[in-house]
């Protein structure tokens, strides 16, 4: 199988071994993969976001149409804690988010205009053009050793331009989990988060490259 970035081959490798050693009933465990994590706390991806999109440096990868799910954090714990308590659900692996699939582009812009930050009129890149200087940009920092990402990765682009879209219904017949902050109680409560932690111009400085 092709990955777009290690980060995905070691969840992979990682589900297999966590899977052998539980058909072997030498460890109880359950798997859950949730799908573009997001909503107030977030000091990682939200935050590179943001400083990239008051830079003019936001662009869209692609035309627009590709749909993801995502999981908002409320919603995700709540899955979370439902499999950990549910005996029937060893060995098993749930997908959980929102129960929506939206236009990521949608969604990057509701965010945005929700912050007071204006991204109705982005630069466009085309997928294989973003994906092939990616490509380029990684394998630069690889040479140069750097302990500094990349511009943008092809992870990134990957995630911005793919249909990343997740049934959740075994989630919800077999842990009854249903999804109870809907997108709009979502963005109110990052926007409320953001006001409390100093607004946007403190989010984006959050983000810091390792």
């Amino acid at each position: 199988m092709k990955y777009f970035h290690p980060y995905c081959k070691t969840k992979a490798e990682a589900e297999k071994i966590v899977l052998y050693f539980s058909k072997l009933n030498k460890i109880n465990s359950v798997i859950i993969r949730p799908c573009l994590v997001w909503g107030p706390g977030d000091r990682v991806i939200f935050p590179r976001i943001v400083q990239l999109a008051l830079r003019g440096d936001l662009p869209i990868i692609g035309n627009r149409k590709n749909k993801v799910s995502i999981s908002y954090i409320e919603n995700l714990t709540d899955g979370i804690v439902l499999a950990a308590y549910n005996n029937n659900s060893i060995g098993n692996i749930y997908c959980i988010n929102d129960g929506i699939n939206i236009y990521f582009s949608e969604f990057l812009e509701r965010s945005l205009n929700m912050l007071g930050i204006n991204w109705h009129n982005p630069k466009k890149i085309p997928y294989f053009i973003a994906y092939s200087l990616a490509s380029i940009l990684e394998l630069f920092a690889k040479i140069r050793k750097s302990q500094d990402p990349p511009l943008i990765t092809r992870y990134a682009v990957a995630a911005m331009g793919k249909n990343l879209t997740y049934n959740i219904d075994k989630a919800k017949i077999e842990l009854n989990y249903k999804p109870k902050v809907d997108l709009d109680t979502g963005l109110f409560e990052l926007k409320e988060w953001v006001r409390d932690i100093g607004g946007i111009d403190y989010l984006s400085k959050l983000y810091k490259p390792n």
